[in-house]
């Protein structure tokens, strides 16, 4: 019986293409694992998302306010806006703002430590969460002479 002879096997060409194709497919799956760690880092805590709303809030009072004074504690701040005295204070482990001296809307929780220092036009403001989070801003507000 004469004997068939079978070419089944790799050709170069089809060893070059799998090493092409894993090559590709690693380099993919490297940059997206340096993506998404680079997203994850980037990632803000949900402390440090609460405490940048807080911010917002308190300097867009400070702008627009005709007064800013420190009240009696160093984590203590009154701001006039035309009739109205919005007090910002530490109590306990949150921040709270009250209105003309009635209501206590929680803006801040858990605060370990604060201080809030006031200049001719700068307010600085540095708080201690109880995770051990820190946070030091500093706003600007137009003085009207």
């Amino acid at each position: 019986m004469p004997r068939i002879k079978s070419e089944k096997g790799f050709t170069l060409a089809d060893q070059l293409l799998q090493i092409l194709v894993l090559g590709l497919t690693t380099t993919l799956l490297l940059v997206f694992s340096a993506v998404l760690a680079d997203y994850v880092k980037n990632t803000e805590s949900a402390e440090h998302q609460e405490f940048d709303q807080f911010w917002l809030e308190f300097t867009h009072l400070i702008h627009s306010s005709s007064h800013v004074s420190p009240h009696f504690s160093s984590c203590s701040l009154n701001i006039v806006q035309q009739t109205t005295v919005h007090r910002y204070e530490k109590v306990g482990t949150r921040i709270r703002k009250s209105k003309n001296g009635a209501g206590n809307e929680p803006m801040l929780l858990n605060v370990s430590s604060c201080t809030i220092k006031v200049d001719e036009n700068k307010v600085v403001l540095s708080v201690e969460l109880l995770s051990g989070e820190t946070f030091k801003r500093e706003t600007y507000r137009d003085v009207v002479f």
